[in-house]
C-alpha cells in the first residue's frame, strides 16, 4: 500500500467517505498554500468535475476545505491538524449525544462468555484495556515482538509499585519492573520463525488468548478473551507451574552444566589390572581371590609396591 493510499484509509477510519478523503488528499497537493478551482482537483483525481462539487461542498461542511471565491469558485484546504481535530471533536460530541438519548444501549458486562478477537489491533487493543484494569497481578507468555508492540502501555504497569508483572517467554526480554521467566523452547515453537502469540492473565480475573499471522486472519479469530474468573485461574495455574517449573530446573542445569564441575582439559580414566587367570602361587600373591581386582596396598618406606598388580593412568586429551 503507498503512502497516499494509506492516508487515505486513515482519513476513513476517522469517519470520511472514501471519496471525500481523496479529495481532499488531493487539494493539499494541488493548491500548494493557494486557492484551487474545483476542475483542477478533478483532473487530479480523474473525475468529471461537476460531480466533484458536490463532494467539495460535503469536504466543506466537515471544515476540511473553504470556499474563498465565488466565481470561479475556489477552494483552500485546511490545515490537516486542524482538520482531524475538528473530526475527532465531531465524534466525541456524538458519543456523548447516543449515550444521553440513549441509556438503552448500555448493557450489562456478560461474565464468562468468551469473546472473539478478530485480528492483531484489536487483539492488542483489547489487551491495552485490561492492563488498564490491572490492580495486583499480571501474568504474560508471549513472544518479544508482541511485547515491543504493547510498549510503553506494559511499562507503564511494569514500573507501578502496586502491580506485579510475570512474564514467562522463550528469549530474553529486559523490561524494567517485568520478573522475566526464560523457559526452554517448548514443543510448538521450534520453528525458527514461530507464529506471534499473546496470553495474558489478569488479576486472576480476565484473561486473553491469541495467536497472529496474516494466513486466515480474516476468515477466523484470531483469538479469545472473557472475565471469567474460573478459567483465568486454571490458565493462570498452567502458566504459574511453568514459571515454578522453569525455576526449578534452572539451578540443575546450572550445576549440571556449570564450568567449575565440567572436565578440564583433559579426561582422566582408571583401568585395574587383574593377575593372570592362572592359579596363584603360594608366595605372596596366595591371599589373593583368582581374577578379582584388589586396591593395591600402601607402599613401603623405600618407595617398593608388593603388589604385582598393574594399575595404569590413562588420560585423553579433548583436542585429540
Amino acid at each position: 500500500m503507498t503512502e497516499p493510499e494509506n492516508v487515505v484509509q486513515t482519513l476513513q477510519d476517522l469517519g470520511i467517505t472514501r471519496t471525500e478523503a481523496e479529495v481532499y488528499l488531493a487539494t493539499l497537493q494541488e493548491s500548494h498554500g493557494g486557492p484551487v478551482s474545483a476542475y483542477r482537483v478533478a483532473q487530479s483525481v480523474g473525475k468529471d468535475p461537476a460531480n466533484l462539487s458536490k463532494t467539495l461542498a460535503s469536504l466543506e461542511v466537515l471544515g476540511a476545505v473553504r470556499t474563498i471565491q465565488e466565481k470561479p469558485r475556489l477552494y483552500v484546504p485546511i490545515a490537516p491538524t486542524e482538520f482531524t481535530n475538528q473530526l475527532i471533536a465531531d465524534m466525541e460530541n456524538n458519543r456523548r449525544q447516543v449515550l444521553k438519548h440513549l441509556p438503552d444501549l448500555e448493557t450489562t458486562q456478560l461474565y464468562g462468555i468468551p469473546m472473539a478477537l478478530n485480528n492483531q489491533k484489536q487483539a492488542l487493543a483489547k489487551a491495552t484495556e485490561l492492563m488498564s484494569r490491572c490492580r495486583s497481578e499480571l501474568l504474560l507468555f508471549a513472544d518479544d515482538h508482541t511485547l515491543k508492540m504493547m510498549g510503553t502501555n506494559l511499562e507503564v504497569l511494569a514500573v507501578s509499585s502496586d502491580v506485579r508483572v510475570r512474564l514467562l517467554s522463550i528469549e530474553e526480554f529486559a523490561m524494567q519492573g517485568v520478573e522475566e521467566t526464560v523457559i526452554g523452547v517448548p514443543v510448538g515453537f521450534a520453528d525458527p520463525q514461530p507464529i506471534p502469540w499473546l496470553q495474558m492473565i489478569v488479576d486472576r480475573q480476565s484473561w486473553l488468548t491469541a495467536s497472529f499471522t496474516s494466513a486466515g486472519a480474516d476468515k477466523m479469530p484470531c483469538g479469545w478473551w472473557s472475565d471469567d474468573p474460573a478459567l483465568a485461574l486454571v490458565f493462570g495455574a498452567s502458566l504459574s507451574a511453568a514459571v515454578d517449573r522453569a525455576i526449578e530446573m534452572a539451578p540443575r542445569i546450572s550445576r549440571e552444566t556449570s564450568p567449575a564441575d565440567a572436565p578440564s582439559a583433559a579426561i582422566v580414566e582408571e583401568l585395574s589390572i587383574s593377575e593372570p587367570t592362572e592359579e596363584p602361587s603360594a608366595g605372596k600373591n596366595s591371599g589373593k581371590n583368582s581374577g578379582k581386582i584388589a586396591p593395591p596396598p600402601p607402599q613401603d618406606d623405600d618407595g617398593v609396591d608388593d603388589d604385582d598388580g598393574l594399575k595404569f593412568i590413562i588420560r585423553h586429551e579433548e583436542n585429540d
